[in-house]
This record gives structure tokens, C-alpha cells and sequence, in this order.
């Protein structure tokens, strides 16, 4: 048989997990549209994934405003640092309010302020989706981490809580 992934809805019941539709995700080297200006590219996703193109503004402002979207709006996808790239990509994955978000380094090219505020939304959102993050980033990761798995050239190296892995890779003595 195939394997079925499914979410627990509100009433209790399971229901599939359909990638376009519950699914969002953030690539490490993710390009915001070089030729379009960020807010047609927010709007663009806004329209696709909530079905208005207004979304953004309204229900979505406060995402943009945590990530500090809104200076970079008028700006060309060329024009933007790889940080201002990954803080639009996030924008964009959680105002599509997926069931499932998938980042890819996301902290990458992001400095600490930033970095906090991003794993803020991300533990704040932990509460509505499941989130799956890769990262080099530790001490990040020890944050938002309820499992942690290490891989080595993708083989699982270990897996489990952050005090059992810590414990695991480093003894008992951590530094």
C-alpha cells in the first residue's frame, strides 16, 4: 500500500495532507522573482494560496511585520540580500498557513535579531503546524527542537530529545 500522511483537524478527525494545498516550503537558496517587486511577489502568493491577493495586508500584515517585510516591498527579487530573500520566502510559506512547513537553513544570512524573531514565529506557529527544519544553526535548533535528528552525509548519526543528543554527542560535559 502507499503511504498516506494525514492532520488532525479540529473536530478530531484525520484528514489527508496534500502538498499544494497544506503544504509550504522554504529552499535554502529560494529566489524571489528578479523582475517583480516583492509585494507583487507576497501578492501573487497571497492570491494563490488564501485566494485574495489582499491577504498579505490584512490577516497576513502581522507576519510581514515580524519579519520585517514590509521595507523590502517595493524592492526587485535582484535587489534584495540572501537574508531579505529567506525572511520573504518565510513570509511567504506562513501566510499560506500550511499544516506542514518545511525550511531549509533558513537562519542563513539572517543576524540575531532576526534570527529570534524568526523562531519566535516559528514557535509561535508550532502550536497550528508542524514544522520541519534543517540547520547547522545549534543553538537555534535546541530552541525550537521537540526531536532533533543529526545525519552525516545523510546517513542518522542520532536522533532524539536535545538533552539526549547533546548527551550522546558531546558526554557529559558540554562546554
Amino acid at each position: 500500500g502507499s503511504l498516506q500522511s494525514t492532520w488532525l483537524g479540529d473536530d478530531g478527525r484525520q484528514y489527508p495532507l496534500i502538498a499544494e494545498r497544506h503544504m509550504a516550503f522554504s529552499p535554502e537558496n529560494g529566489a524571489v522573482f528578479a523582475d517583480m517587486t516583492v509585494e507583487n511577489y507576497v501578492k501573487l502568493w497571497s492570491r494563490i494560496k488564501q485566494g485574495r491577493g489582499d491577504y498579505y495586508r490584512r490577516e497576513g500584515s502581522i507576519i510581514l511585520e515580524q519579519l520585517d517585510v514590509q521595507p523590502l516591498l517595493k524592492k526587485f527579487g535582484r535587489e534584495l540580500s540572501k537574508g531579505q530573500r529567506r525572511r520573504v520566502q518565510s513570509a511567504v510559506g506562513f501566510l499560506s498557513n500550511p499544516k506542514l512547513f518545511l525550511f531549509d537553513e533558513p537562519f542563513d544570512g539572517l543576524d540575531i535579531s532576526q534570527s529570534s524573531h524568526l523562531t519566535n514565529l516559528m514557535l509561535a506557529a508550532s502550536q497550528t503546524m508542524s514544522i520541519i527544519v534543517s540547520s547547522h544553526r545549534m543553538e537555534v535548533v535546541e530552541r525550537l527542537a521537540d526531536l532533533i535528528i543529526v545525519l552525516d552525509e545523510g546517513r542518522v548519526v542520532t536522533y532524539g530529545s536535545v538533552e539526549d543528543v547533546c548527551s550522546i554527542l558531546c558526554g557529559h560535559s558540554i562546554i
